[in-house]
């Protein structure tokens, strides 16, 4: 098993960008979502987010994490809010 992995990470802040998580950088093989998250600031709780992984190494797409997933080479991490600030509802 490796001892890092490569993830990327569609974030929350809405300036249209990804941030790439690579073997070179701090992400650790056997990191968990809520591990992730929390390192960001970002509770992994889905009644103020969405989130989702897309497996691409194995096809699985778009399902919605545990906090305890542990993250696999190639994943992908979507983070959306469900209410945007300022938003009328």
């Amino acid at each position: 098993m490796p001892d890092k992995v490569t993830i990327t990470y569609l974030n929350r802040e809405g300036g249209g960008f990804a941030e790439r998580h690579s073997p070179y950088g701090e992400l650790d093989a056997g990191t968990t979502v809520s591990q992730f998250l929390s390192a960001r600031g970002v509770s992994a709780d889905n009644s103020t987010v969405r989130f989702a992984v897309w497996r691409m190494r194995t096809g699985q797409g778009g399902f919605t994490p545990t906090p305890d997933e542990a993250f696999q080479e190639g994943d992908r991490l979507s983070c959306v809010p469900l209410k945007i600030e300022g938003a009328a509802s």
